[in-house]
């Protein structure tokens, strides 16, 4: 059974100027407890031939797709958005850039087919997204048109992952509420408004989502097993490692109960 989907965004990830042992240390074994891994923030892709390097000394079934740089042409820091995955659990294909027509994302979303034998819902789109923080309620409101194309291209039941920047200080509760993602039946958050999903100290935000979109995914969500882990706690970090602290929480998604399976 397909066991883990997990998402998430660091500042730094990776940049081959910032990465020390611990952190190269982290990325692996955050990459080994899932089955496909949907990240974003890479500043240098070339950092990810190092990191498959290593995971393939123990499982040769690794492998990663990365996109080109998503963000706007004004933008001076490239960011490339990807996936991590073991090809022995899923064929992913069709790797697709959002043709986002009027300049309208910040960062264009990036997709893929996933296909796994070991699911109940064999087929599925994952899309990753990481929205602007300064036009959050305006690219929340694209969603819906983003799903719309996402369906189309590949499959009925979408899954969003990524930094939706959707909590405080950006967005309130009652923006949250009024939001067409939030409204409408075809969508679910798996993770709450209230969880936490970001690495500092000093605020409480859920950031970092999952959000499915369609009919089976929707209907599968209500036993589904998402919940968020403290990357700090789970491997011993501190604030004192600058490379790693701006990590925001690892967002992990049990595809086994979203595809309507028992709870692992």
């Amino acid at each position: 059974m397909l066991a883990f989907i997990n998402s998430f965004h660091s500042f730094m990830f990776p940049c081959l100027s910032f990465v020390t042992f611990t952190t190269f240390s982290v990325l692996c074994q955050v990459f080994q407890r899932n089955d496909i891994t949907a990240y974003q923030g890479v500043k240098e892709p070339a950092a990810m031939n190092t990191i498959l390097g290593e995971l393939q000394k123990s499982n040769r079934n690794w492998r990663f797709a990365i996109s080109e740089p998503l963000q706007r042409a004004n933008t001076t820091t490239p960011e490339h958005f990807g996936f991590v995955y073991r090809s022995d659990r899923l064929v992913l294909s069709g790797l697709r850039r959002y043709n986002d027509v009027g300049d309208r994302f910040h960062r264009d979303p990036f997709s893929a087919l996933i296909v796994s034998p070991y699911s109940s819902i064999p087929r599925f789109a994952l899309t990753t997204v990481h929205l602007f923080h300064l036009n959050i309620i305006y690219e929340m409101g694209l969603i819906p048109e983003l799903f719309k194309t996402v369906s189309n291209d590949y499959s009925a039941n979408v899954l969003f992952a990524g930094d939706f920047n959707a909590g405080s200080p950006f967005m309130t509760r009652c923006q949250y509420n009024n939001l067409t993602v939030t409204t409408d039946p075809t969508y679910d958050w798996l993770i709450d408004f209230n969880q936490d999903s970001a690495t500092w100290t000093n605020m409480t935000t859920s950031w970092a989502r999952f959000l499915a979109a369609g009919k089976q995914l929707v209907a599968a969500s209500s036993n589904a097993n998402g919940h968020v882990i403290n990357m700090m706690k789970e491997y011993g970090l501190t604030e004192e490692q600058p490379d790693i602290v701006l990590f925001w929480y690892l967002v992990f998604q049990s595809t086994e109960s979203l595809a309507g399976l028992a709870d692992l």
